[in-house]
């Protein structure tokens, strides 16, 4: 039998993933777009909020509140990190996905995807970030609705 806490927790998780796969969708629309240099920033903050809200999907489903989460900001690493450490995250020492967050880390953090200013990070090629986005929110779903966790 579920406790209260472990139901809440299962469901805010659920709550995270279903958002993050409504990020990841928008952001397969834009990729598929013939023109997408000209949309290359909203389709990375797309795949950035969608890599944040599943990182911390995994990590609602080690019990965290929603204060924790949104004190958690848009610091991909350090979601990065907590999803490991809660154990609910071991494949993500996948090299491709680790790259991405290295790389969107910075620019999502900073909010750069959002505004008309000069990028100096350097930014992956759109077909690599959403074949990482895709697998992450892949293993997301699984660890969320595996029966193993709350």
């Amino acid at each position: 039998m579920r406790t209260p806490k472990l139901q809440q927790a299962r469901e805010r998780s659920r709550r995270y993933l279903q958002l993050a796969q409504s990020y990841g969708r928008a952001a397969g629309q834009i990729a598929s777009m013939a023109e997408l240099q000209e949309a290359r920033s909203p389709f990375l903050m797309l795949v950035s909020h969608a890599a944040e809200l599943s990182l911390k999907a995994l990590i609602a489903a080690g019990g965290a509140d929603d204060e924790r989460l949104l004190v958690l900001g848009h610091d991909l690493q350090l979601c990065m990190r907590l999803a490991r450490r809660q154990g609910l995250a071991g494949d993500l020492a996948n090299p491709k996905m680790a790259a991405i967050v290295e790389a969107l880390g910075p620019p999502h953090m900073a909010q750069a995807f959002r505004y008309p200013s000069y990028l100096s990070w350097s930014l992956p090629q759109p077909s690599e970030a959403l074949e990482a986005l895709v697998w992450l929110l892949t293993w997301t779903e699984h660890v969320v609705t595996s029966s193993t966790h709350p």
